[in-house]
């Protein structure tokens, strides 16, 4: 337990001296998500989102963001789906198909809480 308070409080530490640190941002939501504090775990994927859309406006953003970010809105939309937050999962998993547009089992998913979220 003190090791896992440890890296929170690491990868806490590190946004704190640069709140535009993405990796940070990332390792802490997996951190959060392992833990099952989904709540603090989606702020993160959020952020990591949030600082993507400012990169692409300024044109700083790079290939390591783009993964991030990826990876963030994939685990986003599985814990909206998992959460059966349909239209949530559906936003999130559409727009990890922009970047991925080959993943067809996150396209079949996708389309699934589409459908759901109609319901």
């Amino acid at each position: 337990p003190e090791e896992d308070e440890k890296a929170e409080y690491y990868f806490s530490k590190a946004i704190e001296i640069d709140n535009r640190y993405i990796e940070a941002f990332w390792q802490r939501g997996i951190y959060y998500e392992q833990r099952d504090n989904i709540p603090n775990a989606i702020k993160d994927y959020t952020a990591i989102i949030s600082l993507y859309q400012k990169a692409v406006s300024d044109n700083t953003q790079t290939m390591q963001m783009e993964k991030i970010v990826s990876l963030a809105l994939f685990h986003k939309g599985y814990i909206f789906f998992d959460q059966k937050q349909w239209r949530k999962a559906s936003n999130d998993l559409k727009k990890y198909l922009e970047l991925n547009p080959e993943d067809t089992e996150v396209r079949y998913d996708q389309q699934f809480a589409e459908i759901l979220a109609r319901e």
